[in-house]
């Protein structure tokens, strides 16, 4: 039966934000939250899955179900997705249930081109007009700019005024304008200001955090760089959750695509700030992220990358206006996206092939993004596959009940000792409130270096901190091994990491290593075949290679051919904003690369179920790793003469 509508004036507080909200008819506790900007982790969108809403509430209110089978509602807290308030209601969020601030990664390796940027500006000396040379005024600037007497493009203020303003400058004026656009674009057209200038906008939108610089066009130098995590991130931490959400409702891709440009708008103005500029300087921007969030970026519904065959409504976009997108920068400038190759490889990686080169080079390089999804590029100058898996969610916390993004209190580095003592690192060096991607690499590749689990995941060591889960202490059954106990952890509560979780862990590696194996195997090739192995985006920043490869993760080749790129999505943004070449090779590298669709390979099936055990079920692929083994063995049992 559905609830009766609330009466206007009954509000929800939240503590300790101390956020006041009306309530409004059907909301639940989450979606109140999302108006209010009042931070609830929600990784997985409101589905009642992933039980990290947790929130205490005073006050009359039903709960909806189901819930996952680890909350356990006799403590006192409820999840903020299943609650529905019937009255004034008191929410307090406890300090476990805060997604907290994400470190986020914003350098990235620079690679030089040539300046021919996206949009430029070009002093004109024009002719003035006479009996023997009588073209049109638009005709006299499109031949001033070189296009002869061909048509150019220009918004119709720009035209309305056109005439008034080259005689007012006596023929002499300054003109911005899009020359790659077909046919080009006139921009801007006023008096030659010494002090003017052009700026541009280089942004990576991905789908935990998006990241700007701001670009002085003339001379390629960076003016400033802001970053905030993506506003979407309460309505789901993975793409997938992102699609359903835009579907299941006519308000879904309003409120996806009004969260992600509400980050651009406050990351624009942080660019200006710090810039010291206007946003009637800013006359192009270029845009590289995956295709889902390029699709809502542009208010198109990505319903269909979802179902097989998984094809998006589009890859590759025409010049549009920054007025046409909303962007809050100059509305006649040019927006260029970065193009996409399929559904589940983006701009992004575009972007990244770009950042690497791997495109312009004879040597057989593989690049690696592990990201929310994880995708793979194989090839060199002459050819290039690609693909994708899902990858992300666990690496970065998603599916792991102590798990966290990379935000302050997150451990990020872990060791065991010979001793088995653990010691660990914590962004922001505070006391942990959870454990991100590189720390449960970290946490996994030692726990099965010093033998406390076996290479299927399995606890197998008997030591104080294995221990077996009491549901009423740690909400699940298992064994489990304690990081930090309740007396060392931000939360009060210790932080653990389950034998289930071990494993899916597991799983979430051999997806990607099978992806990078079915690459090769497509291609005839092995990984001693590979010249060189980048790494991009802000999880691969931090992983450690020799552990990821204990892991089984990485493959097991020689430490120099890894090269670890930083937010490559970003800087190929920054290519294609000020390089023509750059974005002619863009288009190449989206013609000539071939996807490789793994969700109907039996090859990838095959590599995937060999991949799961650690490192891998076939150790001759991992000489280095079990070189390090046999050692450890031949040290636990007292040295190779005891």
């Amino acid at each position: 039966m559905p609830l009766p509508t609330p009466p206007r004036n009954l509000k929800v507080t939240f503590e300790p934000d101390g956020v006041t909200m009306q309530l409004h008819e059907g909301e639940t506790l989450l979606e109140i939250a999302r108006r209010a900007n009042v931070d609830i982790s929600s990784p997985c969108g409101g589905e009642g899955l992933c039980g990290r809403c947790a929130v205490q509430v005073k006050g009359e209110h039903d709960v909806l179900g189901p819930t996952p089978p680890h909350h356990d509602p006799s403590k006192g807290l409820s999840l903020a997705c299943r609650v529905r308030p019937k009255g004034d209601v008191t929410v307090t969020v406890p300090p476990g249930s805060r997604s907290g601030a994400v470190r986020i990664l914003t350098e990235s390796r620079e690679v030089m081109v040539e300046l021919s940027p996206l949009v430029r500006r070009v002093v004109l000396e024009l002719p003035r007009p006479t009996i023997s040379d009588n073209v049109c005024d638009l005709m006299r600037v499109s031949r001033g700019l070189g296009f002869g007497l061909h048509e150019i493009t220009l918004p119709l203020p720009l035209l309305q005024r056109l005439g008034e303003t080259v005689r007012a400058s006596d023929w002499r004026v300054a003109a911005t304008v899009a020359t790659d656009s077909r046919p080009p674009r006139l921009i801007g057209l006023g008096p030659v200001d010494p002090s003017g200038r052009t700026l541009g906008l280089a942004m990576d939108i991905g789908t935990t955090t998006v990241v700007g610089r701001l670009i002085d066009l003339e001379s390629g130098l960076v003016l400033s760089t802001a970053a905030r995590e993506n506003g979407q991130i309460p309505f789901g931490e993975d793409v997938i959750a992102r699609i359903q959400h835009a579907n299941e409702s006519e308000t879904g891709l309003r409120e996806l695509r009004g969260a992600v440009f509400g980050t651009i708008k406050e990351i624009v103005l942080e660019l200006l700030e710090e810039g010291h500029a206007s946003a009637d300087e800013v006359v192009a921007s270029s845009i590289a992220g995956n295709t889902v969030m390029e699709h809502l970026f542009m208010g198109v519904q990505p319903r269909s990358i979802r179902l097989e065959p998984y094809v998006p409504t589009f890859c590759q976009m025409p010049d549009i206006t920054a007025g046409e997108a909303g962007l809050p920068v100059n509305p006649d400038g040019i927006v260029y996206l970065l193009p996409s190759r399929a559904g589940f490889v983006g701009g992004d990686v575009t972007a990244d092939v770009l950042a690497c080169g791997m495109h312009k080079r004879d040597e057989v390089a593989m690049m690696i993004d592990v990201g929310t999804n994880g995708e793979v590029v194989l090839g060199n100058r002459e050819w290039l596959m690609a693909c994708s898996c899902s990858a992300g969610p666990a690496f970065e916390g998603g599916e792991v009940k102590h798990g966290m993004r990379a935000a302050k209190g997150a451990i990020e580095h872990v060791e065991i000792d010979d001793d088995l003592s653990v010691s660990y690192q914590t962004i922001g060096e505070t006391a942990p409130r959870g454990i991100c991607g590189s720390g449960l690499i970290d946490l996994i590749a030692e726990l099965f270096y010093h033998g406390f689990i076996d290479r299927a995941g399995t606890l197998v060591k008997e030591h104080g901190r294995v221990v077996q889960l009491d549901p009423l202490t740690f909400d699940a059954f298992g064994r489990c091994f304690i990081i930090a106990d309740a007396g060392q952890s931000g939360t009060g509560a210790p932080i653990y990491i389950s034998e289930g979780e071990i494993k899916n862990v597991i799983r979430t590696k051999a997806a990607m290593y099978a992806a990078c194996s079915v690459l090769l195997k497509e291609a005839n090739l092995t990984f001693d075949d590979l010249d060189r192995v980048y790494i991009s985006g802000g999880f691969g920043r931090y992983l450690d290679s020799w552990k990821s490869r204990l892991l089984g993760l990485l493959p097991d080749i020689e430490e120099w051919r890894f090269e670890f790129m930083g937010n490559g999505s970003l800087e190929g943004a920054r290519m294609a904003l000020l390089s023509s070449t750059a974005r002619k090779e863009a288009r190449s590298v989206f013609s000539n690369m071939t996807y490789v669709e793994l969700s109907v390979s039996a090859r990838f099936m095959d590599e995937f179920t060999s991949a799961m055990f650690l490192p891998h079920t076939d150790l001759d692929r991992f000489p280095q790793v079990r070189k390090a083994l046999d050692g450890r063995k031949t040290e636990d049992r007292g040295g190779a003469g005891a």
